[in-house]
């Protein structure tokens, strides 16, 4: 990420499988109609469903908002120790009430994303480490760098 700005990371960790079934699991939820679509969304946690062309990365050379739909999910934090200013709050789950999908299907939605969640962020913990260890390591040999 030298040169670009972002990098690629290989032999993470994360189980193949569990990558598998995230794309699975991701493919059935934004298969759904719209209308069902938009119930899972949460705009004041910016948590749930985000449609196609909902977000702009970066506005200030974009005319039109992005060409993806998404859906995100944060620390489970329950109603009553909600913050919405510092983004705190539950998630937004699929349910036989706000979509089609079959009870097991939605359990199995939140089971696998919270299960990658988990991992991508002991993924990411990893590597702040390890770039805390390169920039101490860099500071020591390069003072005028930093």
């Amino acid at each position: 990420c030298i040169n670009v700005g972002f990098f690629y990371l290989e032999n993470h960790s994360i189980p193949q499988n569990l990558l598998d079934n995230v794309f699975t699991q991701s493919e059935q939820l934004f298969a759904l109609p719209m209308e069902q679509k938009l119930e899972l969304s949460d705009s004041v946690l910016t948590r749930g469903y985000t449609r196609f062309g909902e977000e702009t990365l970066d506005p200030i050379n974009q005319v039109r908002g992005d060409t993806k739909e998404g859906y995100y999910i944060g620390d489970e934090v329950d109603v009553q120790h909600m913050d919405p200013k510092r983004l705190k709050g539950p998630n937004v789950w699929p349910t036989p009430s706000s979509c089609s999908m079959t009870d097991e299907k939605c359990r199995l939605f939140r089971d696998t994303m919270e299960r990658y969640r988990g991992e991508a962020i002991r993924v990411c913990m990893e590597l702040v480490r390890y770039f805390a260890i390169s920039l101490t390591s860099a500071n020591r040999s390069n003072p005028q760098l930093f």
